[in-house]
């Protein structure tokens, strides 16, 4: 059978994979992420000519619910990759089939994913994959974000953390009262983190607060926003006071009606338990947040 789990000795042919697939992306950025990433436990390949040309990560994480009952095993599917060459031939979905029936034998309950274009919905639709995971995604201009904030740049408890220490128990913390939400490993949460650095952003994290920002040029992406109410004000001055921005998109998790609600993430159930639990929580906007986008 094409299909193999690899380790760091495969790395040379999976950068050239992945670049193949994702051009703007850093050979050092993707060495950093193998660093921590790539093993026969979070790797498969599907292999042609001797060697990898599809390729697909699986990484650990947890479903949550507010009861804090009925955690599910989670693995996300991410840098889905295949080379040029062999594109259009269905070797990517055969790849994903197979580790989906080796997930499910080893007791992972559900495999979901980020799709990075809209119409990416649709064919991950055909591979078994329903749309699950929303968030509220607004883009406003900095005067209409900082309105009503107050005047100073002192947050309690400020922190600019640069290597992502304690921002994982944070984040927790925070959503630990949504009906369902991703719960990241630390190191994952950490690569977050380093992938904002560096692009010249940061992560404001402290007690009830943490904003994931990111600058382009005149506009500041802020990837997670997630505080408790009576700190909100204090965060955007924060935030303000580090960054210079005309315009600003905030993701981050719908929490009432009126919020726009944009389709974010999508599940493949593998196990009973998942059917269960994904038909309770469906219709209450379950959150995923970080997506490594």
């Amino acid at each position: 059978m094409p299909i193999e789990y690899v380790g760091k000795n495969a790395a040379p042919q999976l950068i050239n994979i992945w670049l193949d697939a994702f051009s703007g992306d850093s050979r050092e950025s993707i060495i950093d992420f193998f660093d921590f990433a790539l093993n026969p436990e979070t790797c498969a390949v599907w292999v042609e000519d001797g060697r990898p040309v599809s390729m697909v990560f699986t990484l650990p994480a947890v479903l949550k619910t507010a009861t804090g009952t009925n955690a599910l095993n989670l693995r996300y599917v991410y840098a889905a990759a295949t080379l040029s060459p062999y594109r259009g031939r269905g070797l990517f979905s055969r790849l994903l089939e197979q580790v989906h029936k080796g997930l499910e034998s080893n007791g992972v309950d559900a495999c979901f994913l980020h799709p990075a274009s809209p119409g990416l919905f649709k064919y991950y639709e055909r591979l078994g994959y329903q749309t699950y995971f929303y968030t509220n995604e607004t883009t406003q201009s900095a005067q209409d974000f900082l309105h009503g904030a107050c005047n100073t740049n002192e947050c309690p408890g400020l922190k600019f953390d640069i290597d992502g220490v304690g921002a994982a128990a944070r984040r927790n913390l925070i959503l630990s009262g949504h009906p369902a939400w991703v719960e990241w490993p630390d190191k994952l949460v950490n690569y977050a983190v380093k992938l904002a650095v560096s692009t010249g952003g940061a992560a404001v994290t402290g007690d009830g607060f943490w904003a994931l920002c990111e600058p382009y040029q005149n506009t500041l992406f802020i990837k997670e926003w997630l505080c408790r109410p009576e700190l909100e004000n204090a965060l955007k001055c924060a935030v303000s006071s580090m960054f210079k921005f005309d315009y600003l998109t905030v993701r981050q998790p719908v929490l009432q009606a009126g919020d726009t609600k944009k389709e974010f993430g999508m599940v493949c159930l593998l196990t009973k338990k998942a059917e269960r639990l994904f038909a309770k929580t469906k219709n209450y906007a379950p959150y995923m947040g970080l997506a490594f986008d």
